[in-house]
């Protein structure tokens, strides 16, 4: 790639790259918003709360913070702990990435349905 090529340029190279078609403009916009979303929900992540009574464990959803910066847990708290929600975080990803290639996928112009029906 020469210097000279913004940044949009390289995008639409990588996606090309990969196997895809050029995109236009409204999939371009999905694929760097979908970018962004993933870049802060990786930052910004689900916490859960892991209480200790007796014999039984019992996860609590303890709200969004930063990843180096947890939220605070109570002084004094018998037996909690804080961890990432991985199954929240997994499913935030999986709906957030679906959604991205359905808009991909159907905001497809003519040019990019004729030429992926020939090959």
């Amino acid at each position: 790639m020469s210097e000279g090529q913004s940044e949009k340029d390289r995008i639409h190279w990588l996606f090309h790259a990969i196997g895809g078609e050029r995109l236009n403009s409204r999939q371009l916009y999905v694929l760097l918003c979908w970018m962004f979303i993933v870049l802060v929900g990786g930052v910004y992540v689900p916490w859960r709360a892991v209480v200790t009574q007796g014999d039984t464990v019992t996860s609590i959803p303890h709200g969004y913070a930063l990843i180096f910066w947890p939220p605070n847990v109570p002084s004094g708290a018998m037996g909690q702990g804080l961890e990432v929600d991985v199954t929240r975080l997994v499913l935030e990803f999986f709906v957030l990435s679906s959604t991205a290639v359905v808009l991909i996928h159907r905001w497809k112009t003519e040019r990019q349905k004729e030429s992926r029906g020939k090959g």
